[in-house]
């Protein structure tokens, strides 16, 4: 790995231990580019709790959109993580809409966060559905798109109803969801390839368990041990 790929990777072990994981499962070059995705992703998650005034992270998040701009026109911005994005742009056919969905729904967020369950969900369509594509696209796999979309989405709806960040009324619906996404995923057919972008969903089942919340570690060997089982 070079500096920039080393920094991504780093930056995914420390704040997304579970998609990490799910990671090392990926050939080279295609590990690295998933971590440039994931980086760019939490670029773009931790805004929210970096910022104090809404007007900056709607800055921040107006540099991310041209900065992807620039990626897909050839350009570069001197970071770590944009400089790995480009080069993963450059080796696959990642559809750039995507990109643009996540931004938006993530200003969104800073702006005016979802309140009830439709907005909840199309949030994390917009979201999970879209890095989980982005995702299988960067693993040659996208016949997996369905079950990225679905299997993206219900790992967004698990994190916030793991997280308390849906008001109490709506908790219990957007488990439900988060399990009916998840189950669609896993009925789809889906190739040994796309198996990293997917993986980490194997411990979405104890997550959504009331009153569960397994260690790191055991999190991390349930998706390890799923990984080489070839399931999700």
């Amino acid at each position: 790995m070079n500096h920039d790929s080393s920094y991504c990777a780093e930056t995914v072990r420390r704040l997304d231990a579970n998609r990490y994981i799910a990671a090392l499962f990926a050939p080279e070059p295609a590990r690295g580019d998933l971590f440039a995705l994931y980086a760019f992703n939490l670029a773009l998650a931790t805004v929210r709790e970096q910022v104090k005034e809404p007007l900056v992270g709607l800055m921040r998040f107006q540099w991310w959109r041209e900065t992807i701009d620039d990626l897909y026109r050839g350009g570069s911005r001197e970071t770590p993580v944009a400089r790995a994005l480009k080069a993963a742009i450059g080796r696959r056919s990642l559809t750039r809409a995507l990109f643009d969905t996540l931004i938006d729904a993530r200003e969104r967020d800073v702006a005016d966060p979802p309140a009830d369950l439709a907005a909840t969900i199309a949030y994390a369509e917009a979201t999970g559905g879209a890095l989980a594509t982005l995702a299988v696209e960067i693993l040659g796999a996208a016949e997996a798109r369905d079950a990225a979309h679905h299997g993206g989405a219900g790992w967004a709806l698990t994190g916030l109803a793991r997280a308390g960040q849906v008001p109490a009324a709506l908790a219990g619906a957007v488990a439900d969801e988060a399990r009916r996404r998840i189950a669609t995923a896993r009925a789809l057919p889906v190739p040994r390839a796309a198996l990293p972008a997917l993986v980490q969903l194997a411990v979405a089942d104890v997550y959504l368990a009331r009153g569960r919340e397994p260690s790191r570690l055991d999190a991390q060997l349930r998706i390890a041990a799923n990984a080489l089982r070839g399931r999700f």
